[in-house]
Order: structure tokens, then C-alpha cells, then sequence
């Protein structure tokens, strides 16, 4: 009478074998079938219902009429998974997790309605399976959805990427929450993005929230994918997965996007060719007009660096329009957990103080502009990043944006002398007296 929730495990490898046949990919073996006695007939609180690493169980109906809540994982047959909730009136919570089977076109023949489903929770390593069991679901539009997909290279067809941008276009298309922020990060042998709707509190951790609690929350990781090394040249790459994860989130949400955070982890074994984004900067930026915070994580110092020196490359000073249009919007630079020197600091203060006395403000900023992207463009990354330059060159493009305030914030950093924000703001002073730019640090 007190039985709330019901956990199923089963796994015998060697009696329970998959075997193909059919488009089905059915079991040789038949399901666990629970008799109508189970419990006595009678569990008027059981609303919560798992089945883990298990055979098909076939639940008698009085069990299901009565659920709530529902996760099934792995082994669960694809063709029984969706016989089974359309036995579900009332159910409120769904978590999939890696089905084994393929969802072929003859395992489904109508979609499954469940009208008072609020959380839907789809885990995968399939891009197929994926496809087949969103696209076959249907579910109010304020559910709240919780996607991870980790995929291999090979499996992101250019046919099937885009019958997946489309179907997430389509499910996503007037949501009650729209995308806030995206999270790119470049592995040496993968990359992923994770996309979500709860803004972020200012100097926290893009997305903190609990997953559960986000109302929406994408995640893809993509292992084996390819990246153009080349720091400053603009390679074609409309087929790399980062291209592809671009659009995606272009597509979904690309004029609400308003917090992008943005990181690589350089291959160890190879130092003179860091794995950058460099190649798709323009394109990046560009795709969110509404940008308002920019964060920089691991990677910091050839991520600036090579975002300013490609900004510039497109708007140079001497262009009529010095303003630009990358970043248009942005108003806040967040740097996370790098190294920054208030000696490389004090070198420019006192650079700036010997400059020679024909020169007003505007010819000192140009002047140390130029030395910088210059020392960027013939650079190599090293073990030890010092993010201090790169962030220089950084704030000085974005100082030709239409922005009266810009806040720098520097999140847990590492300096070699005390004191360094100070020396900062007085060389940003020096630099630009009538800009303001306001500087701080944050755990």
C-alpha cells in the first residue's frame, strides 16, 4: 500500500543475447511479462517507475495507468518503449538513456501523445536513434527539456546533421525559454557545445544551474573532429563539427544568445600549433548580434589574442567605419583562472610615458595596438600562458565599440606581484583617459 517507486534490473549476457531479426531488431527471447496479481493488483501510490540494463518487462496496464515518472535505459526495447507510454495518461517525467536498438521506420507507427509530460530527459550516443525518438514524441511546448548526445565523428553525416538541425529548429520554434547562453569547448580529439536557457548570475560559472532545473539544456560532445590549426587563416571548414555546431546553435537561438563562453585544451604533444577556433571567429561572433558577456576559460591567451588580431584584420584603423560590427553588443569580458603578469604591466606604463611628445592619446593607443598584434602574429603558445597582452590587444578593439561602460572581470587569477588590477586600470587610463572601463576581480 506504501510502494512509491519500483526499480528493475536485469541482465543475464549470456541467456539474453541481441540478434538481428527484422527491422525490429526484437530479442529471441520473449518479454518478462508481470502478471495481473503482481502486488495484489493493488498499488495505489507507485508512481515512479525505473527499468535499468533489462530485458523488456510488460507491465500490467494497471501499473502504468498510474505513472508518473519514468526511466528507462539501454536494453529496453525501442518498438515496446513507445507501446508502453502510450499507456501512460499520466505521466510527468521521461528519461531515456541510451537505448541499444536502432528506431528503424517500421518500430513506430503512430507518434506517442503525452499531454502532461513537463520533463523530458533524452541521453544518446546515436544520431539516428535520437532523431527517431524526438521526432515521435509529442509534448506541450513548455516541457522542460534536458538533450545529451555524444557522438563519433563518422556518425555526423552532412544529411543527417541537417535533418537533425531541422527537427531541433522545429521543436525549439516559439519555446518558452529561448536560448541564453552557449559553452564551446576544443579538445585536441573532440569538441562539444552545451546551450541553455536560465541566465547566468553575474561572475558565476556559465550555467550553474542544476540540469534538472534548467528549462532547457543542450548538450553535444562530438569525439574525433577536426580543427584548422592555422592561427590567422581563414580555412574553409564548412564541413568541421564545429562549423556544424555553430549553425545548430545559430539556428535555434542565435538572436537571443547573450552569454557565449569559449575555451580550448592544446594538444600536449603539440605546442607550436594550438588547436584554435581561429578559423571561425568571424562567423562565430557574427552569429550573435545580441552578445552582451564574452568569457574566456582554458586557452585564454591564444583565444584573445587570435579574436582581436582577426577583428582587427576585418576592420582595420584605417577603415572609414573603425567601429566594426563584431561584438557590437558586448559590454563584459569575463577571464577565468589565468595568468597575468603586473611586470608585462608596468613595461607599457612606462612605454607609455616615454612616448614621444608629438604623439596625443590616439597615436599612443594605435602605436601599442599595432605592437601587439604584431608580437601576437609571431607567437608561438607556450607550457606557461601569460594572458596579460592578448587581453590588452582585446580591450583595445573592443574599445572602438559604441559601449560607455566595459567591465573586464577577472575570475580567481594568477598574478606574479600584487596589486595588478590597479596597474591595469592606470595603463587602460593612460591608454584611452576618456573611455571607462571598469575592472574587478571574482571567485
Amino acid at each position: 500500500m506504501s510502494l512509491t517507486s519500483l526499480s528493475l534490473g536485469f541482465w543475464d549476457e549470456l541467456r539474453y543475447r541481441h540478434i538481428n531479426c527484422g527491422v525490429d531488431n526484437e530479442r529471441r527471447d520473449t518479454s518478462l511479462i508481470l502478471p495481473e496479481s503482481l502486488f495484489e493488483g493493488h498499488a495505489p501510490r507507485l508512481s515512479r517507475l525505473y527499468c535499468r540494463y533489462s530485458l523488456h518487462v510488460t507491465f500490467p496496464p494497471w501499473v502504468l495507468r498510474s505513472v508518473s515518472e519514468f526511466t528507462v535505459s539501454h536494453s529496453f526495447c525501442a518498438k515496446h518503449l513507445f507501446s508502453t507510454l502510450s499507456e501512460m495518461p499520466q505521466l510527468e517525467v521521461l528519461r531515456v538513456q541510451e537505448i541499444s536498438f536502432p528506431l528503424f521506420s517500421g518500430a513506430v507507427n503512430t507518434p506517442v501523445k503525452l499531454e502532461n509530460l513537463t520533463l523530458l530527459v533524452i541521453e544518446d550516443t546515436s544520431l539516428q536513434t535520437f532523431l527517431r525518438l524526438f521526432s515521435c514524441l509529442l509534448v506541450p511546448a513548455n516541457v522542460q527539456k534536458n538533450l545529451k548526445l555524444t557522438l563519433e565523428q563518422s556518425a555526423c553525416s552532412t544529411d543527417l546533421w541537417e535533418r537533425f538541425t531541422s527537427l531541433m529548429g522545429e521543436k525549439t520554434e516559439g519555446s518558452f525559454y529561448p536560448l541564453h547562453g552557449i559553452h564551446f569547448r576544443r579538445e585536441p580529439r573532440s569538441i562539444s557545445v552545451c546551450a541553455w536557457a536560465s541566465p547566468t548570475e553575474p561572475g558565476c560559472s556559465p550555467s550553474p544551474w542544476v540540469p534538472l532545473d534548467d528549462p532547457f539544456r543542450l548538450e553535444i560532445r562530438i569525439i574525433g573532429a577536426g580543427c584548422p590549426h592555422s592561427q590567422l587563416i581563414d580555412v574553409p571548414d564548412t564541413a568541421s563539427s564545429f562549423r556544424q555546431l555553430q549553425q545548430l546553435c545559430t539556428f535555434l537561438g542565435g538572436t537571443t544568445i547573450q552569454e557565449l563562453f569559449i575555451e580550448y585544451r592544446k594538444a600536449s604533444y603539440n605546442h607550436n600549433q594550438p588547436l584554435i577556433l581561429c578559423g571561425c571567429w568571424r562567423s562565430l561572433f557574427s552569429s550573435f548580434p545580441s552578445l552582451k558577456t564574452l568569457r574566456f576559460g582554458e586557452g585564454a591567451e591564444a583565444l584573445l589574442a587570435t579574436a582581436a588580431s582577426i577583428a582587427v584584420s576585418v576592420y582595420p584603423w584605417s577603415t572609414a567605419d573603425s567601429r566594426g560590427t563584431l561584438f557590437a553588443s558586448l559590454q563584459r569580458v569575463i577571464v577565468s583562472r589565468s595568468k597575468f603578469s603586473v611586470e608585462v604591466l608596468w613595461r607599457w606604463v612606462h612605454y607609455a610615458f616615454a612616448r614621444p611628445s608629438e604623439w596625443d592619446v590616439s597615436d599612443l593607443r594605435k602605436d601599442v595596438n599595432a605592437l601587439l598584434l604584431a608580437s601576437c602574429r609571431h607567437s608561438a603558445v607556450g607550457d606557461e600562458e601569460d594572458v596579460t597582452e592578448s587581453l590588452l590587444m582585446f580591450i583595445l578593439y573592443c574599445r572602438r565599440l559604441d559601449v560607455q561602460v566595459f567591465e573586464v572581470s577577472l575570475v580567481e587569477p594568477l598574478w606574479d606581484k600584487p596589486g595588478g588590477i590597479e596597474v591595469l586600470e592606470r595603463l587602460l587610463h593612460m591608454l584611452d583617459p576618456d573611455w571607462n572601463v571598469i575592472c574587478y576581480l571574482s571567485n
